[in-house]
């Protein structure tokens, strides 16, 4: 073959190779949103994508045929990256995640993760070339360090919120126990002679600290339910509920309650915080219907929007529905506490239970006909 010949050949191989490259960077490369280039093995820039253009802020002459380390203000002339780098084709490794902050010259102070790899020759590629990928995490990182942060303010103010939450309940009960117990004794003094508007007094006081106690004890339920480890098994629902029914039976006998709970009911639950809210759903149940002759009490599942869904449903006092947005707060009473004692503490602890499960809880009532509290126990 003639010299000549040859040369033209190369040429002609050569513009073959810039037509495909040229090809695969229009069909391919500008459609990719992350900014690329791809190096020939003496780590000069091939090509690039219109998004590395675009991101970076330069021109393909800024570029092109120039060593990726010489390019904008050498940022990418990194002893550590340099090194993975030469490393790609002659062992074959690969580079992940490397991470580079560089006040770059158009863009300023930003953050990239760099990889980069391999691409194999072919007799379309007449050399092994290297991809290099480009991913600015700047944003992100802003918004994970600034998350972080809030997430270590929020951890201290719980822990102070749990501690001032215990020691608030300790100091406020000692002073309510004395009073308690001062006035207790007051009134046993007292019975053996006549002072009966003294004695009344007594026993308001009494009466009234007593359910200062039980809003305090209320109150450190709240809390500890906050901040209580949380694992949840799998157990039997109605195990639950035969039990707390059986011990509202022993402590009130002559009660005529017809109750009925649905069997074999199972779900993944914290055990402990579930015997707690439904003891105060079957108790307020229980409560609500003293006035019925026969009281009824009815726990089971529906499905309401596809979604398994529990009740509890009474033929009791009921109450007006225009107050159900008020039902679940704290200290939050529909009736006299006359005709039904109570600190309206219990349905707040019941929906803090039920949405530590990811649950959700809402009622049904009308006024003489009874209530009906629903709960999931998923989102």
């Amino acid at each position: 073959m003639q010299k000549g010949d040859k040369s033209t050949k190369d040429k002609t191989m050569m513009a073959k190779y810039h037509s495909i490259i040229e090809t695969f960077r229009v069909a391919i490369f500008d459609t990719i949103p992350d900014p690329l280039l791809v190096l020939n093995p003496d780590y000069t820039i091939l090509t690039a994508n219109d998004a590395f253009y675009m991101h970076f802020k330069v021109a393909p002459e800024d570029i092109n045929d120039k060593e990726v380390f010489d390019i904008g203000n050498r940022q990418w002339d990194i002893p550590g990256l340099k090194k993975l780098l030469k490393k790609i084709l002659p062992e074959k490794s690969i580079i992940e995640q490397y991470e580079v902050t560089h006040e770059f010259p158009a863009i300023g102070h930003r953050t990239i993760l760099v990889n980069a790899r391999e691409i194999k020759s072919s007799e379309f590629l007449p050399l092994d070339l290297i991809l290099i990928t480009f991913l600015d995490i700047t944003d992100r990182k802003k918004w994970t360090d600034s998350i972080l942060e809030l997430n270590n303010h929020l951890q201290t103010a719980n822990c102070n919120l749990d501690r001032y939450g215990h020691s608030l309940s300790h100091d406020l009960r000692v002073p309510v126990s004395t009073i308690l117990g001062f006035s207790k004794l007051a009134l046993e003094e007292l019975e053996a002679k006549s002072y009966e508007s003294v004695k009344e007094y007594i026993r308001r006081v009494i009466h009234n600290v007593e359910n200062m106690d039980q809003m305090i004890v209320g109150l450190s339920q709240m809390a500890g339910i906050a901040g209580a480890s949380f694992k949840k098994y799998y157990v039997s629902i109605s195990d639950i509920a035969y039990k707390i029914i059986a011990d509202l039976r022993t402590d009130d006998p002559e009660r005529d309650v017809q109750v009925s709970i649905q069997q074999n009911l199972m779900d993944t639950v914290e055990p402990s915080m579930m015997l707690v809210a439904l003891n105060n759903l079957l108790k307020n149940a229980w409560k609500f219907t003293r006035n019925k002759k026969p009281a009824i009490i009815k726990f089971g599942t529906t499905k309401i929007e596809n979604k398994m869904t529990y009740f509890i449903e009474d033929n009791g006092v009921g109450f007006n529905m225009s107050l159900a947005g008020k039902l679940f707060g704290m200290f939050q009473r529909f009736h006299p506490e006359s005709e039904f004692e109570g600190t309206g503490t219990g349905l707040a602890i019941v929906k803090s239970i039920i949405e530590k499960h990811d649950g959700k809880i809402w009622a049904k009532s009308e006024e003489g006909k009874g209530t009906t509290i629903f709960f999931t126990l998923v989102k």
